[in-house]
């Protein structure tokens, strides 16, 4: 699994474990109620190449969050 869209689900967290899942590349958790990424996620930065997090309740992401590689098609600067 390369693609993992848990968009608009209504989620109120994500679990560490996603974080583990080496080969996912693109994965989508927007539109969800989320108040925080957990370290996790933010740890794949290195290996994926597209995060969405808009519309969501975030309000601190992770401090390893400067592991993601700034692209021009990264949807990570809209955080709300």
């Amino acid at each position: 699994m390369t693609r993992l869209d848990l968009s608009n689900n209504q989620l109120e967290e994500v679990s560490e474990q996603l974080g583990l899942t080496k080969y996912i590349r693109w994965l989508d958790l927007s539109h969800n109620q989320l108040a925080e990424l957990p370290e996790s996620v933010c740890a794949l930065g290195y290996a994926i190449d597209e995060l969405h997090v808009t519309h969501n309740r975030l309000t601190t992401l992770p401090q390893n969050v400067d592991n993601f590689k700034v692209r021009s098609d990264s949807d990570v600067t809209r955080l709300h």
